[in-house]
């Protein structure tokens, strides 16, 4: 009735009924008893719940808190609520027949560098998920909902390019700089899923997104990449690059306190001054170890885990879960999570207690409530699962050095990692902090010895002048002049996406910005590979080259490096020959040496003109690792 517009005009005819006839009260006594009868029906419903407990009068105290008030105010007074709140949305967007679906216009989604944009795809992907709670919620009490909400929720006008990828606004395009990604956003803490967007699609927005986040953005958006890449991720070990620059490229000292940018100077980091102590950025962090390693999800009517420990972290112990008033204790290691059902009861608030009492508790175990199985725990049981192990996948065939540990001793961008280049994501990246040479090692004490057949590199935007790679069976800091050393240069860099002023505006997914090179003669692995890369064919600033992907192929890897191809697609880069030679010297000494460019840039930014996959590394240091894994146990 309150939605019932004004006549249009005044009318001489005089009403049919007065106030208190009978067409005028049947109706609104009728309303009446429906709602008594709701509210009786759930005010007996409560009183047979396992977890039910009278309520405690005190006359000392006038707030008593009991389980009735609490079902008679959600159904006589929170349905309005909630329905004004859908109604509000369904008055907000319109039909668009020109996109096919409810579109809104003039939006300032999370990404402050996007205002008053149309169809912002987080906005949308909320209305949708809103409707969808609340048409659970009027199911299970059984109420009428307005006829129009499921269609809205199922056909917002969410914004895709032509290339199947979901941008933040229609319109967006590939030059477009981020702040805070929105359509991560719809991955977690939203949860969102529709026919037009399934896990594949949050996988590919995962993967175009992490590159295109402004380092000036928020601390917060690298711990939620985190817990979105070891949900979605396929295969390598990016969740730990990006819970560690969640970490660590916004942690100041003493006390650990979060910034809200990687860099606090006002005069180079955009030209804000950063807020301390960020709570949004501990906030983020601290969901790593439940929503992100344990998988924790706790929007639906059953706690859903989907367990993946990161192969840097071998064991951790993680702070409790509260679900249902239930309590899950949750251990870890690599191949498998030890869950303990706690009793939590003097954690929670006055009254409250653990719905299932002494029964079972129901958890699904996969991706969501469709694709997972159901375990069952009781009070006080233990049960162990398997956890799922995708980082043993590798991105790239044959490829040797992926997730292996990675030390550098030289500086780098904030939260470009040196382990960014062996993850196996080319989503994340390392980056010296100059075109200098700067070099990276890696560890191979634990792979058996084989024969080397090339090196293929993804360089991202930034790809260096030159490299080199040696193998070795020493250490980076030996002194001896003895220590064996195969070299391979590459000094004639080709890559297969120059900077193409054309198609530099267009979204679509990241093929890899790739160069191969093949072994005219294998050549033995060591116990370590260090990897050197100078100068930088993209110009205009001081900063170095990038190396997204660093891959090191053994026999099983020749098919890979000889047909050019990246991560199962076909890439435009040719593929060169090189010679490796073998000397005896220091490694320290040689691991430094300048590397003699024989190319120059083509271009005055010679950059890939789009951006980047994803995957995943190990720990830069033994000190780090330790204060990464004692934030998020609970003592």
């Amino acid at each position: 009735m309150g939605w019932t517009g004004p006549y249009p005009v005044l009318s001489k005819k005089r009403p049919t009924a007065s106030l208190v006839s009978r067409k005028v009260l049947t109706p609104l006594l009728g309303q009446i008893i429906i709602c008594v009868l709701t509210q009786l029906v759930g005010w007996e419903i409560v009183q047979r719940q396992p977890w039910y407990q009278p309520p405690v009068l005190d006359k000392e105290h006038s707030n008593s808190q009991n389980s009735q008030n609490t079902t008679l105010f959600l159904i006589s007074c929170f349905q309005y609520i909630l329905s004004a709140i859908v109604q509000m949305f369904s008055e907000l967007v319109e039909y668009n027949q020109t996109v096919g679906g409810y579109s809104i216009s003039n939006l300032t989604d999370p990404d402050e560098y996007a205002n008053q944009v149309p169809d912002g795809a987080f906005t949308l992907a909320s209305i949708a998920k809103i409707i969808e709670w609340a048409q659970g919620y009027s199911e299970e009490f059984s109420l009428d909902v307005e006829a129009n909400w499921s269609s809205i929720a199922g056909n917002v006008a969410l914004p895709f390019a032509p290339s199947g990828l979901l941008t933040e606004f229609r319109g967006a395009n590939n030059t477009a700089v981020i702040k805070q990604d929105d359509v991560d956003l719809i991955n977690y803490p939203l949860d969102y899923s529709s026919e037009n967007y399934t896990r594949e699609d949050k996988l590919a927005s995962l993967d175009y997104y992490a590159v295109k986040q402004s380092p000036d953005g928020p601390a917060m958006t690298y711990s939620l990449y985190s817990i979105s890449a070891n949900a979605l991720s396929p295969s390598g070990c990016s969740s730990f690059t990006y819970a560690l620059n969640g970490f660590k490229a916004y942690a100041r000292a003493p006390w650990y306190q979060f910034s809200e940018q990687q860099v606090d100077n006002f005069t180079t980091n955009g030209g804000t001054n950063p807020a301390f102590p960020f709570m949004t950025g501990a906030g983020g962090w601290h969901q790593v170890g439940p929503m992100g390693w344990l998988g924790a999800r706790v929007v639906e009517e059953q706690l859903i885990l989907q367990p993946a420990l990161p192969p840097q972290i071998p064991y951790v112990s993680l702070r409790t879960v509260i679900f249902g008033g239930a309590g899950i204790k949750a251990t870890m290691n690599h191949t498998h999570t030890n869950l303990t059902r706690m009793d939590v009861s003097t954690y929670l608030p006055p009254n409250s207690t653990d719905i299932y009492g002494n029964q079972s508790m129901p958890i699904t175990i996969g991706f969501s409530l469709q694709d997972g199985r159901n375990i069952s725990i009781a009070l006080g049981e233990t049960v162990t699962v398997e956890n799922r192990v995708y980082f043993d996948n590798l991105t790239a065939a044959g490829n040797l050095v992926q997730c292996l540990p990675v030390s550098s001793e030289g500086e780098y961008q904030p939260g470009q990692f040196p382990l960014a280049a062996v993850d196996g994501a080319a989503s994340t990246r390392w980056q010296p902090s100059s075109p200098e040479p700067a070099s990276l090692t890696i560890d191979m004490q634990d792979v058996e010895y084989q024969p080397l057949t090339g090196v293929s590199f993804d360089w991202g935007r930034r790809p260096a002048t030159g490299a080199r790679v040696l193998v070795y069976n020493s250490t980076s800091v030996s002194n001896s002049s003895s220590t064996e050393i195969n070299t391979a240069a590459f000094s004639d860099i080709e890559i297969s996406m120059p900077y193409d002023a054309a198609t530099n505006d267009v979204v679509q997914e990241y093929q890899g910005n790739m160069s191969y090179f093949t072994f005219s003669t294998p050549i033995w692995s060591g116990q370590y590979i260090t990897l050197e890369i100078s100068g930088c064919q993209a110009t205009g600033d001081e900063f170095g080259a990038t190396v997204a992907e660093f891959n090191l192929f053994g026999a099983n890897g020749t098919s890979v490096v000889g047909s050019g191809t990246s991560n199962g697609t076909l890439s435009n880069a040719t593929t060169a020959t090189v010679t490796p030679s073998s000397t005896r010297g220091a490694v320290s000494s040689l691991a430094t040496a300048s590397i003699t460019a024989t190319r120059t840039p083509s271009s005055p930014s010679l950059m890939a003109s789009n951006t980047g996959f994803k995957t995943v590394s190990r720990p830069e240091a033994w000190s780090l690792f330790m204060g990464m894994v004692v934030a998020m146990v609970l003592l």
